[in-house]
């Protein structure tokens, strides 16, 4: 028996469904990268935005639209992301920023075949997909860098990866949210001098002038002491 290594496993029907799409045209393999975009919202230029035109693998392809700009159902499209997600996490891909271009125009091109929606409802679609595909991939890689072990859609190298550069971002982001919080605290407590912004451990100018004031006056006084007491001890003799 012939054992095949775990990170080289992958659902059988998603690999179906992917083989059957590269065979058709309908999707790009990921050896297919689309014209380099500018930056901003950059439609795929090859394919189109439109849903696909054949669905050779999704013989009843499910109907999307739009509720407040936001796909529906919801739940049903977040699904279908995750899925096209696993076929092809990218190494630098920790983080959805990191995510090149042309590989969002592939995820959106394999996510479209699922669905089939009004042609002229097109563009918003795809301005959807980008905010919901961008919120889903964030929740995915935080599911993932919690894994005690490689999932199967991931190389261990990548995996390795992602817990490191989550770890690393994960202690930043907490540091510089107590950061934030000791700005925004009180200097003495609660409800003592109200918000210090960024002034704990110093004093203005005005209590600075006050307290160099009572150390002059504190001064002048021991001097003064100083004074009585040596007359005193001059009478004494």
């Amino acid at each position: 028996m012939v054992l095949v290594p775990r990170r080289h496993i992958m659902t059988h029907h998603l690999l179906q469904f992917m083989h059957s799409q590269a065979r058709h045209g309908t999707i790009p393999s990921s050896s297919h990268h689309s014209t380099p975009s500018p930056p901003g919202y950059v439609y795929p230029r090859e394919h189109g935005i439109g849903p696909s035109s054949s669905h050779h693998a999704t013989p009843s392809p499910s109907i999307i639209s739009l509720i407040l700009l936001e796909l529906h159902p919801s739940s049903v499209a977040a699904g279908k992301m995750s899925l096209v997600f696993k076929s092809e996490y990218l190494k630098e891909g920790w983080k959805w920023k990191y995510v090149p271009q042309s590989q969002r125009d592939i995820y959106w091109l394999r996510w479209k075949v699922f669905f089939t929606w009004d042609l002229q409802m097109s563009f918003a679609i795809y301005d959807a997909w980008c905010r919901k595909a961008a919120i889903r991939y964030t929740d995915n890689i935080y599911l993932i860098a919690k894994k005690r072990i490689t999932p199967i859609y991931l190389t261990d190298e990548v995996f390795e990866h992602y817990k490191r550069m989550r770890a690393t971002y994960e202690a930043f982001k907490k540091k510089s949210e107590q950061m934030s919080t000791n700005r925004k605290s009180e200097v003495g407590g609660s409800c003592t001098f109200g918000i210090s912004l960024h002034s704990a451990g110093s004093i203005s100018a005005r209590q600075h002038g006050d307290t160099l004031e009572k150390e002059k006056e504190v001064t002048s006084l021991k001097e003064k002491e100083k004074e009585k007491e040596g007359r005193l001890d001059g009478r004494r003799k």
